[in-house]
């Protein structure tokens, strides 16, 4: 039975290091969908650069989808886009998991996130 490994929380929850630590040793057999690794890899910033990331996010899973491949996707479940393909993945036979990381504060996060911007790193955008 393939696997959908959701691995989701806040910005700045160490879902990325968690990847990095512990997931990357059965690397062989997951492919690892992550955001932010999509929009390094295009051309420009901003809001334009994230969603054209989201959609090759989105292309990516269902393409997987197709392979019946295991899948571990980051995510903050922030977006209303992965509802329908979760269900998806389920109704074809795919175990679903879920882990969660929460920080120990909203302060922890905002300060792994301004670490990571100052090294660099991608900045979240701020909806209101």
């Amino acid at each position: 039975m393939p696997t959908l490994v959701l691995l989701a929380g806040p910005n700045g929850a160490g879902k990325t290091t968690f990847i990095n630590r512990f997931l990357r040793q059965r690397a062989e057999a997951f492919r690892f969908v992550n955001p932010d690794e999509v929009a390094r890899g295009l051309a420009g910033e901003g809001a334009a650069r994230d969603l054209a990331a989201g959609r090759l996010v989105l292309e990516r899973l269902d393409a997987l989808f197709v392979e019946r491949a295991d899948v571990v996707l980051e995510t903050t479940l922030a977006t209303r886009s992965h509802a329908p393909r979760i269900r998806r993945f389920k109704a074809a036979g795919y175990r679903v998991e879920l882990i969660y990381l929460r920080p120990p504060s909203a302060d922890f996060s905002v300060m792994r996130v301004a670490r990571r911007v100052a090294q660099g790193g991608d900045v979240p955008l701020r909806i209101s």
